[in-house]
């Protein structure tokens, strides 16, 4: 039907490309949600990794103790793997991109907050003896199971909307912690080659243009 050496697409027009504006929590909203989930340990990491790192949920679930360097004068996280779902199969494997490869330095705020966790992961481990799964997963259960990619998103939704209902914190979904994370920096001052940096883009260009309004603002 199609003649041959014919692109029958060639003299359509895409529409416009309408980059949505970018939704972040502001920092009062981080610190009131961070005081508010002192109780629920995963919430808590969730909340402070999402919103102080820029980490992405793969990223989340693939962070490792061995990787979160907490006890140096300059605390950092090295991002190195990613835990993903294909097919319903769990995929732990390098980040996508040679750029998602990188070494984040994180306040002392976020490293205070690992330090204790790490001591509850340590705590844990000697409760449960043989019984512990001893993977060195940031985000796990207490018996050290790591959570999964979509376990981590349903903690967080979960609690989110009762901080909502109870605290009129208006929910955001998980990946608007990495905004918030990059709206932090922006506001702060923040060079966009550094922004491209902690955030894992490949190119400049996808930093400039996610966060082109808050720049301008």
């Amino acid at each position: 039907i199609i003649k041959p050496h014919c692109n029958p697409t060639e003299h359509i027009k895409l529409p416009p490309k309408n980059t949505p504006p970018i939704e972040a929590y502001t920092i009062e909203q981080i610190n009131k949600l961070l005081e508010l989930s002192r109780d629920d340990n995963i919430s808590h990491l969730i909340i402070a990794l999402g919103s102080l790192s820029g980490l992405r949920r793969g990223e989340l679930a693939g962070l490792r103790w061995e990787n979160a360097r907490i006890d140096t004068e300059n605390p950092e996280l090295n991002i190195v793997e990613t835990r993903i779902v294909v097919d319903g199969k769990e995929t732990v494997k390098a980040p996508k991109t040679k750029a998602g490869n990188r070494v984040i330095p994180i306040p002392n705020t976020l490293a205070e907050i690992l330090r204790k966790e790490r001591l509850n992961y340590k705590t844990n481990k000697l409760k449960f003896g043989k019984d512990f799964v001893d993977k060195g997963y940031v985000i796990s259960k207490p018996n050290g199971e790591p959570y999964k990619p979509d376990g981590i998103s349903i903690h967080y939704e979960r609690f989110m909307y009762k901080m909502e209902s109870e605290y009129g914190i208006p929910y955001k979904s998980l990946h608007k912690l990495r905004h918030t994370y990059a709206s932090l920096l922006i506001d702060n001052g923040t060079n966009p080659k550094v922004l491209q940096k902690a955030l894992g883009h490949q190119d400049i260009t996808m930093s400039l243009g996610t966060y082109a309004h808050a720049y301008f603002d």
